[in-house]
Parts: C-alpha cells; structure tokens; sequence
C-alpha cells in the first residue's frame, strides 16, 4: 500500500485506527445534518413551499437516512 511505504517502519496500525475514526466522525456529521436538513425540508413540505430540487433532496436525504439506519442495524447484528 502507498501508506506503508511512507512510514519508514512499515507499521500502519495506529495510522488505520485514526482514519477509521475519523470516517466514523465524518459519516455522523453528515448523518445529523442530512436529519437536520431532512427536518427543515419537512417543516416547509407542510407549508407548500418546496421546488421542485427540493423535493427530491427531501426524498433522496429521507431515504438516505432510512438505508443508513437499516444498514448499521444489520452490520450491528452482524458483528455480534
């Protein structure tokens, strides 16, 4: 790998583990803002208010978060 060979030790555990986090961090910052964004785009749906690239955006963040969740279910019981 191109990470192994800037390390002069070869050893690339700690360096994974810290990528790693910060994947998890990253995908849970996008998570709650899609939910926060999900919410706004709901609150404005009920007032009538949304384009027609809003709708979609409402559609693809909602369905977004519903395959996150079943997915993270699934790898959650998968692991165990």
């Amino acid at each position: 790998m191109l990470i192994e060979n800037l390390l002069p030790e070869g050893d690339v555990g700690p360096l994974i583990s810290v990528l790693e986090s910060l994947n998890e961090v990253s995908i849970l910052i996008l998570f709650i803002v899609a939910i926060i964004l999900e919410r706004s785009l709901r609150k404005k749906k009920k007032q009538g208010l949304l384009s027609r690239s809003e709708t979609i955006l409402y559609i693809v963040t909602s369905a977004t978060a519903l395959v996150y969740i079943v997915s993270y279910i699934l790898l959650y019981i998968g692991t165990r």
